[in-house]
């Protein structure tokens, strides 16, 4: 495809409004955001004065928001520590579910507020952060008027997905960011917001402050679980359908109903299980799993042999799981959840599909999960958990494919983050393929110090026979008749503890008895706790949407930190299971260019435009340290101004402190699973190379202009384009109109011969002479 260079003004394309599930408990009505969660860190001292000037902050953030848009902050709530001994309890809470944090500096901004973005333009970014200097305004001399203006517009990064500030400095700049010009692809903010389905509500004017409630979580403080009242209500929805007998499926589901059970569901969670076909039938009404012993017996009663039965009638059980959430207590609510585990396109025996239950499960706020046992899944699946936030997990059902196990572990922050706000860590979740052809396999693990508590896990498939070995950095070896070694013979699951592994690399030896001549893979899933009062590197991945619509892209993002200090110049691999394919592994970067928007954050971007068939597509996200490469920011040496734009990522390589990184790997500790894709027409080209937004002159010197620019790909930002169409006109407002008015420019090679673009992030320099006689100037312009 061609891409157009033209000397005009700004660089512009679309904009795509995809959005990102958060958790966030926030809302608006009649103009009013209500249930806004303010979270101080559980390490930050006890300072009455601290809650007191956040509840000012707080009033004249609200007060700059609705005096710039209409819009004004009308309910909030301060999380403080439990220790802290202050405000009413509220269990429901969590440091890492507020939309606002306050902890210690950022390495990049320290005491500036900032939006942890997610590059997704017109979207819910991350979180909001401050500081306890920031907040009490002793970290410089802002008054604190312009503290509520900043904590404004960093508020309105957050809701709206805008990457500039939306209330005017005292400068009065309206510049465009490189950030912003990149992520929104030139939009302005006004259009975003305009375009936001928060201003389509009308604004009433405030009649009262701000009304701010100070709370706590016992749960911070529990130490037994006993003690924590934390679990969430769950109804797991099982698969008994005729097909559920082919390709192990229904060994595979219980495999992962006793995942799900024993290793993500906390003590203090309900549980129901519903079995469905045709139609459905309760197996466990709504059970409170108060010991181990409990989650035990659940499992032995849902892993039993069962008869199975013609139809899959989804959407009835959905219904049956909404009923049985409703029918206890007080009534379904944003609290619980439904597991959703199938492999049957809807064939419901005339009863509701999942379309038709979809409105009242929307409206009862329930979050439902899913997961797709082969590529017969209904295709609703993804929409489902779209609409509900729920996690969404597909297995192509491959020997080499370790995405179940991958998807379930992604539940454990959702079930747990009431219970507790450090997750286990997951080092690496890979497939270890053998066959008769090729019965050993070995595999080293790096176990870095920021780990304590250590379980290596495998996971075989059902006829499989295999034996493991694990050997730690001083070459002990571990097997089956180590006292570290527990399994589940029926279920085929392997476990490894090591309560306190010596930091190093270790080596798995796998070796399988059978005698299957095609190959088979068992899962090795290695699971550690973060040590105690150190930080641990952390990996979290998301898409710009689960259901893909062509010719749009699937941009993959990934952040790695430690902390909240960026990882940078890591080995992050998405792998891609495609349908009727092979799997493609996508590099993604951190370097600014292509689909990324800044260099050095932490957030690796990739896109994917390798689809085979409108499907669903599996993902696998893995990050490994690069020796002598990768490192952890620690401090940025200097910087200036008051905006989170005021830190150039693009230019700051050289005035960064860092420290190197021991050997590690990761996987997300949460994440899709899963995509949609749709309107692929595979015998036409769809995609067109990836825009243009770094175009700059960088010398102009009497009628020579040198400009610059990053290669774009063929499709997006992979591969080549196939060539350049340079075009310069003397009213820059009509060329944006009409490029064809632009007068079509020969740009040769340096060494002859017609320009041609190099591959995709390549840096081009191109000098071009204009006409003595041009008499206008010139401004530069990207259009594809």
């Amino acid at each position: 495809m061609t891409v157009m260079v033209i000397l005009l003004t700004e660089s512009i394309v679309w904009l795509f409004l995809l959005s990102v599930a958060m958790a966030t408990k926030l809302s608006l009505t009649n103009g009013g955001y209500e249930d806004i969660t303010f979270a101080i860190n559980k390490n930050v001292p006890k300072s009455v004065d601290l809650v007191e000037n956040l509840q000012i902050l707080i009033q004249d953030a609200s007060d700059s928001l609705y005096a710039a848009t209409g819009l004004h902050m009308r309910t909030a709530a301060i999380l403080v520590p439990s220790s802290w001994q202050m405000g009413d309890r509220n269990d429901k809470l969590t440091f890492s579910e507020a939309d606002l944090r306050v902890d210690r500096p950022h390495p990049y901004y320290r005491d500036r507020p900032y939006t942890q973005p997610t590059w997704t333009c017109g979207a819910m970014q991350r979180y909001v952060h401050l500081t306890p200097g920031f907040v009490l305004g002793t970290t410089d001399g802002t008054r604190q008027k312009q503290r509520g203006i900043l904590l404004a517009n960093q508020f309105a990064r957050y809701r709206w997905g805008v990457f500039d500030d939306v209330i005017a400095n005292e400068t009065g700049s309206t510049t465009m960011s490189k950030n912003h010009e990149k992520a929104c692809r030139g939009v302005s903010v006004a259009d975003i917001i305009n375009n936001h389905d928060d201003h389509s509500q009308t604004g009433q004017t405030p009649t009262q402050p701000v009304s701010v409630t100070v709370v706590y979580n016992h749960n911070d403080q529990a130490k037994n679980p006993e003690e924590k009242e934390c679990g969430r209500r769950v109804v797991l929805l099982l698969d008994d359908s005729f097909s559920m007998n082919e390709h192990s499926r229904a060994f595979r589901q219980n495999q992962v109903a006793r995942t799900f059970i024993k290793d993500i569901l906390p003590t203090s969670s309900e549980i129901g299980i519903i079995i469905f076909y045709g139609y459905s039938v309760m197996l466990v009404g709504l059970t409170k799993l108060t010991t181990e012993d409990d989650q035990g017996r659940i499992v032995d009663l849902v892993t039993r042999d069962r008869s199975f039965g013609p139809a899959t009638g989804i959407g009835q059980a959905l219904k049956d799981a909404l009923a049985l959430l409703e029918g206890a207590g007080a009534g379904a609510d944003e609290e619980d959840r439904i597991l959703l585990i199938t492999d049957g396109g809807e064939n419901p025996d005339g009863g509701p599909t999942i379309d038709d239950v979809m409105k009242d499960i929307i409206e009862s706020k329930v979050m439902v999960h899913s997961i797709a046992l082969g590529s017969d899944a209904s295709k609703s699946l993804g929409e489902l958990c779209h609409a509900t936030g729920g996690v969404y997990g597909y297995y192509t059902e491959k020997a080499q494919s370790a995405t179940l196990t991958q998807v379930v572990s992604n539940l454990w922050q959702d079930f747990n983050m009431l219970c507790v706000e450090d997750q286990p860590i997951e080092i690496v979740n890979l497939p270890l393929e053998v066959s008769k052809d090729k019965p050993v396999v070995e595999q080293p693990v790096p176990i870095d110090a920021t780990v304590n508590k250590t379980v290596f896990q495998f996971t075989s498939p059902e006829n499989s026979d295999i034996e493991v070995q694990i050997k730690d950095p001083e070459n002990k070896t571990y097997d089956r008749n180590s006292p570290q070694h527990t399994e589940d013979p029926r279920l085929k699951v392997d476990k490894f503890t090591f309560d306190n592994p010596q930091p190093g690399e270790w080596n798995v030896t796998v070796r399988s008895k059978s005698l299957h001549s095609s190959p088979e893979a068992v899962i090795m899933t290695v699971k550690a706790d973060p040590k105690e009062d150190s930080e641990t590197y952390e990996v979290q991945s998301w898409l710009d949407s689960m259901i893909v619509k062509v010719p749009a892209v699937t941009r993959i993002y990934v952040s790695v930190t430690r902390g909240y200090s960026p990882l940078i110049k890591a080995k992050v691999t998405a792998t891609v299971e495609r349908p009727e394919a092979d799997a493609v592994n996508v590099d993604l970067r951190d370097d600014g260019k292509g689909a990324d928007v800044a260099a050095l954050d932490g957030i690796y971007t990739g896109e994917f435009t390798g689809y085979t068939a409108n499907d669903r597509y599996s993902l696998e996200i893995h990050v490994a340290s690069v020796v002598g490469e990768t490192v952890v920011v620690k401090e940025l040496i200097s910087r200036t101004g008051d905006s989170q734009e005021d830190v150039d990522l693009e230019d700051i390589e050289d005035k960064i402190l860092t420290s190197p990184v021991e050997p590690m790997a990761r996987t997300p500790s949460q994440g899709p699973g899963a995509f949609d894709v749709r309107g692929l027409n595979p015998k036409i080209d769809q995609f067109p190379p990836s825009p243009i937004t770094d175009l700059v002159p960088i010398e102009v010197k009497d009628n020579v202009v040198t400009l610059q620019w990053t290669a774009p790909g063929d499709d997006w930002a992979e591969g080549t384009a196939s060539e350049y169409e340079f075009r310069m006109w003397h009213d820059q407002d009509a060329l944006r109109k009409d490029a064809s008015i632009g007068i079509l420019m020969t740009v040769e090679n340096p060494e002859g011969g017609k320009y041609s673009p190099s591959p995709s992030r390549t840096t081009e320099t191109l000098t071009i002479r204009l006409s003595d006689s041009w008499p206008f100037p010139f401004y530069c312009y990207c259009d594809t």
